[in-house]
């Protein structure tokens, strides 16, 4: 492709297939390293970008005929491009990125199919001279349908070259192609999560049924990340990577973009798509971790020092990924070998050991895990001292464990321990220190030792201001603790002055539409309900709920946390109108979502039905608790503790409505299934007594 192209040169007419606005031809992947060779080989195109490509080539190449590059290899009856031949994987990356990364990344991902797989990139396949005539939402989207495949190359992108994509198009198109592979070329803050376009690609693809989505790392990417768990922790560095994903602060080159793929994405809830972003991450630094141990089983061996290293690291990966089997298959075969190869008393057995006993301790397998950290933190003693970090976060994971135990007396003096030993090595202000104080009022908590409790948090919650600043998470956790405390003692007025404190920090820290941020408004709400604040109470709860359905939609989790929340408020303040309209709402996304017969529906349909019996709306409510009923029995039983009550309720309603055959019926119902009862029967004969007594009345 490096000769003048001749004159004579027409472009040949397009199958039907090309006869649409998507252009769904392709050119063959081997062609691409084909391509840089015949214009000055890599050195020529390092640096460049693939914009750069396309207005420093391509679209000189293709000036006389203002053709696309494939219609061009088309003309001249290249083998690269099949006449007919739609592409097999659709490519997207952002044109200022390094356009080599891009190549290499796909060279190396379809290293197994470079002679046959044909690939839509845009740089090639779009007629870089009247592009703007076809490229829409709907046209990219339909097309990447009919391709098939997609593979995202993204990679650091800072201006705007995506200001004239649609997102119809690229929605309709992706749903078509279904495969989406994303390379991410920075895996410490991988940009395409900050980019609500690159985002949008991927939500189209994991939105729609059939198609699949994957992320990919270029070879130093690989090797970098492999060697940074391998020199630090682990647990940290994924955290540190998964903590940055936040669908809602991504950006787009052009506001109108911006505001267009959001309102799209909070079909599902920005919570939600970052919570699919993360595990689609977490899913590849795994895979990554796998590869890297598979390669030095097989060239060093199992037993190899290395080995041992890349097997510890991806056990601690899929403990974190909640792969708990693959997890403790891997660790216990490390601390086997350890063991025997090391001894008991070396550093990397002893990490094995509590690797093992953290695996247990998150699968609430506390009789398994005690043993291993008590033998952990008994041997660390012994190797590496009281003061070592390592014998420290052996005394806390401990004394944790023992606090989930309600084992409070061997908590509290390894919280002590673990005060006395580390303000001597570290002072007073130290993180660890505080961290052992949080915990130390949280144990004084459980066991309703409050005085105690509240001198420990104002100490831990002084130190933290002083040492971390008013605006650190831990200091803003503190103050939250401070506030629950005085909650839970009652002290309503101390826990509303603690808790605005904390909301004020938030908002200034976090945001107001941060999750920690909604929480601190819904408790503030709350507690000025408790002390008949109501009038404080209700734009808290009404600002919880329109923030919820702008960030995370209507039908997320929290958002309908919020509705039932207000209308809960509502029903206080016999506002009926206004607490029906939300119960109905609330009814009717959990339909959608979850079922009719979805226990949450139920309790939903019964509050609405309560709400009407409330108002003496009976021919309202009497449905509404039949089918509540009904359900309960057929999905729970008849003896479960929600049927139960459903049968009380609708008795009491049928006695109020003057039904009393209907409620002699349904009580004997009652009855004959008390008896019939099976295991503990006290729930039932206290409504047995209840119902008796009412039939009395």
């Amino acid at each position: 492709m490096g000769a003048a192209i001749s004159e004579s040169i027409t472009i040949p007419s397009a199958p039907q297939s090309y006869h649409r606005m998507f252009p769904l031809h392709g050119l063959g992947l081997s062609h691409v390293g084909e391509f840089i060779e015949a214009y000055g080989g890599r050195q020529a195109f390092e640096g460049w970008s693939s914009e750069d490509v396309c207005v420093k080539i391509v679209k000189p190449l293709t000036e006389r005929l203002q053709c696309s590059y494939v219609d061009l290899l088309r003309a001249i009856k290249h083998p690269a491009c099949r006449e007919g031949k739609k592409a097999d994987v659709f490519v997207s990356h952002a044109w200022k990125c390094n356009f080599l990364v891009v190549v290499d990344s796909l060279l190396h991902h379809f290293a197994d199919r470079l002679d046959t797989i044909v690939v839509w990139f845009d740089v090639f396949t779009i007629n870089q001279h009247t592009w703007k005539e076809w490229w829409s939402l709907e046209s990219i989207n339909e097309g990447i349908k009919d391709i098939g495949n997609t593979v995202m190359v993204l990679t650091i992108n800072q201006h705007t070259w995506k200001e004239w994509w649609s997102l119809e198009s690229i929605n309709e198109g992706i749903k078509d192609i279904g495969n989406t592979v994303m390379v991410l070329t920075s895996w410490q803050d991988p940009v395409p999560f900050t980019r609500a376009w690159c985002l949008f690609e991927l939500y189209c693809t994991d939105n729609k049924e059939g198609c699949n989505f994957e992320m990919v790392m270029g070879m130093k990417e690989r090797e970098d990340f492999v060697a940074t768990i391998h020199a630090g922790d682990e647990r940290k560095v994924v955290n540190s990577v998964l903590a940055k994903i936040d669908v809602a602060k991504s950006e787009a080159g052009q506001e109108q973009d911006k505001k267009a793929i959001h309102k799209v994405m909070k079909s599902v809830g920005f919570s939600q798509l970052s919570s699919t972003v993360k595990s689609f991450m977490r899913n590849l630094l795994i895979e990554v971790a796998k590869k890297e141990y598979d390669r030095r089983a097989d060239t060093l061996g199992k037993r190899h020092h290395d080995t041992l290293i890349s097997m510890a690291k991806l056990g601690v990966l899929y403990n974190l990924q909640g792969a708990h089997k693959e997890a403790e298959m891997l660790v216990k075969e490390c601390l086997e070998i350890n063991r025997a190869d090391l001894g008991v008393m070396q550093p990397d057995t002893l990490m094995s050991m509590h690797n093992l006993a953290s695996l247990y301790d998150k699968q609430k397998k506390y009789g398994e895990a005690e043993p291993l950290y008590k033998d952990c933190l008994q041997n660390r003693r012994l190797v590496l001292g009281d003061g070592h970090p390592d014998t420290f976060t052996s005394m806390i994971n401990l004394a944790l464990l023992y606090d989930k135990q309600k084992k409070y007396g061997e908590a509290e003096s390894l919280y002590v321990e673990c005060l006395e030993i580390n303000r001597a090595v570290l002072g007073d202000m130290h993180p660890d220190i505080l961290m052992s104080m949080h915990n130390l009022a949280v144990l004084y908590v459980n066991q309703e030792r409050y005085g105690e409790a509240e001198l420990l948090r104002k100490d831990c919650l002084e130190n933290q201001r002083i040492a971390l600043g008013e605006r650190h998470p831990h200091t803003l956790s503190s103050v939250k603790s401070l506030a629950m405390l005085y909650k839970q003692l009652g002290r309503y007025g101390e826990a509303v002055t603690v808790y605005k404190e904390c909301l004020e920090m938030q908002r200034a820290v976090l945001g107001d539409r941060h999750p920690d941020t909604l929480t601190s408004r819904n408790n503030l709400a709350e507690l000025y309900v408790t002390k008949g604040g109501y009038g404080e109470a209700e734009p808290l709860y009404k600002e919880c709920l329109e923030i919820n359905r702008a960030i995370l939609g209507n039908r997320h989790t929290d958002t309908l946390s919020s509705i039932i929340n207000l209308s809960e408020f509502y029903k206080k303040l016999e506002r009926y109108d206004e607490a029906e309209s939300l119960d109905k709402e609330c009814i009717e996304i959990q339909k959608k979502i979850l079922g009719e017969r979805h226990p949450d529906t139920l309790t939903s349909m019964n509050k609405l039905a309560s709400l009407y019996e409330e108002q003496g709306r009976y021919d309202e409510a009497e449905p509404l608790y039949k089918d509540c009923l009904e359900i309960r029995k057929a999905m729970l039983g008849n003896w479960h503790p929600d049927t139960m009550p459903s049968m009380n309720k609708l008795i009491s309603l049928y006695k109020k409505q003057g039904k009393h055959a209907e409620a002699d019926l349904l009580y004997k119902d009652f009855l004959e299934i008390q008896k019939a009862s099976p295991g503990d029967k006290h729930l039932d004969k206290t409504l047995s007594r209840k119902e008796s007594t009412d039939k009395k009345g």
